[in-house]
């Protein structure tokens, strides 16, 4: 029998985090991870592979503008709010239960300081995956054996072994090998091939493209400070100097050479203290003049850059214009599947999420006593604005209580279709509740006109239809 919502909170404020429960241990310095070394073809600057490849990655995020701005699209595009949607043990949706469960966790987590809330958690679950290609995360229990925490679990921080047939994940800290086979622990994977245990980061391909264009941005640095910037020439005429010599250094000739080689120190040191705004005041012992560069410029580097940012974005899985990078001649169909394309990536990372959390939500239930099992679901990515998607919102909603007035579909199934965590008093499948009631005109709906919404006929505004009219 489920407990009721009061009994729920109580447990929560009466846990003490962390006791009695296994939990798993940190990361510490030396340990031997299941990801190999990358050997990478360049070595770029500030970008140093020599590591691991969550290493790689994690530097490739700080230093290079790309690699950032790419992980933040993702993170920020993908970040939609979450359902939680309890199932009874019919596999039908429970509007209450799942009333009682999101509740729950936003008063757990709204007088929490340390734990994320359900958003921040998912956002930082997908970040992982497409970072690294797979993710834990543990369930982490109290004395009374009920959930107190979820704690994410990088996948380098995890090792593997094959034990009939099937990997284990385990962990070595403290001198011993810790199994990590335990009911609260979970992990899931991008796309792992039947002979790995986890996932290889979908970046991974980006790697070598980043550091070799890190390499060449360097080299360009290099050519532009030596001959794209102007420098002074400066000529030190030896005859007046010789001139100007004291007598006893000019009668000596290892005297002369020193004193000569002195003098040329300390005129150069003293220019080069010199800022570029500053003039420049010398004796006429001394000829200053640009140095020119003698057409050492006319290497064109836009061709190798351009191929180098092709190569990039291809390989970080993000549209072209969210790294800023032109794309002339594209056609509006191409930018259309471009569109589409980045959208399947972020949906399918947001699946992955949702697997995990259904997974641990279901142990969560469990525990708390409800029979059944909990489904995660990212509300859909869309790249318009709110206002144009109520036209096809309307629309949605009609055929979805068309089909509960027909009794095609239960009154649970409605609620879960259209995101209403109630029911309705009474049952209202089958009963036909929708006849002679003013139908909706979804004719004219469509998302690439009328961006307003003025599609929908009826009402002021957002419905009005006038001006589409046809002449007779």
């Amino acid at each position: 029998m489920a407990v009721s919502l009061s009994k729920i909170k109580s447990f929560f404020n009466t846990a003490k985090p962390g006791t009695k429960t296994k939990t798993v241990l940190p990361v510490k310095e030396g340990d031997n991870y299941s990801p190999l070394p990358f050997n990478p073809y360049y070595d770029a600057g500030s970008i140093r592979a020599s590591g691991d490849i969550p290493t790689v990655i994690s530097n490739a995020q700080k230093y290079d503008a790309d690699f950032s701005q790419a992980i933040w699209s993702v993170a920020r595009f993908a970040s939609t709010p979450i359902d939680i949607l309890f199932m009874n043990d019919k596999g039908e949706f429970d509007a209450d239960k799942s009333r009682q469960l999101r509740t729950l966790f936003d008063n757990v987590w709204l007088a929490s300081v340390n734990s994320p809330d359900l958003n921040e958690l998912a956002d930082n679950i997908i970040m992982e995956l497409f970072k690294q290609g797979g993710v834990g995360l543990e369930v982490v229990l109290d004395q009374f054996k009920l959930p107190t925490n979820y704690v994410l679990i990088p996948s380098n921080a995890v090792k593997w072994k094959k034990k009939n047939s099937v990997f284990v994940p385990y962990q070595t800290g403290q001198g011993k090998e810790i199994s990590l086979d335990i009911p609260t622990f979970f992990f899931v994977n991008t796309d792992r091939a039947p002979d790995q245990a986890v996932a290889d980061s979908p970046l991974l391909a980006a790697i070598q493209s980043v550091t070799f264009k890190q390499q060449v941005i360097n080299d360009i640095q290099r050519v532009i400070r030596r001959a794209g910037y102007p420098r002074h020439k400066v000529t030190v005429l030896e005859e007046i100097l010789r001139k100007n010599a004291p007598a006893n250094v000019r009668v000596d000739p290892n005297k002369l050479a020193k004193w000569l080689k002195d003098q040329l120190s300390n005129i150069g040191q003293e220019l080069s203290k010199l800022n570029p705004e500053d003039a420049i005041v010398v004796f006429d012992s001394v000829q200053v003049e640009y140095l020119s560069t003698q057409g050492s410029m006319t290497v064109d580097f836009k061709p190798i850059v351009e191929i180098l940012d092709s190569q990039l974005t291809s390989a970080l899985k993000v549209l072209p214009s969210i790294l800023g990078k032109y794309t002339g001649g594209s056609s509006q169909n191409i930018a259309s599947v471009e569109a589409m394309t980045f959208v399947k990536t972020l949906t399918f990372l947001q699946h992955r999420c949702d697997k995990i959390l259904s997974q641990a939500f279901t142990l969560t239930a469990r525990l708390l006593g409800m029979r059944g099992f909990v489904k995660v679901r990212h509300h859909p990515i869309n790249l318009r604005p709110e206002l144009e998607l109520e036209p096809q919102k309307l629309a949605k909603q009609n055929r979805i209580l068309q089909l509960q007035s027909y009794g095609h579909i239960t009154d649970s199934e409605a609620a879960l279709e259209l995101g209403i965590l109630h029911l309705p008093e009474e049952e209202l499948s089958g009963t036909r509740f929708l006849d002679g009631q003013p139908s909706t005109d979804t004719e004219n709906i469509s998302p690439n006109r009328d961006p307003l919404g003025r599609s929908i006929t009826g009402g002021d505004g957002a419905g009005d239809t006038r001006g589409n009219e046809s002449s007779s």
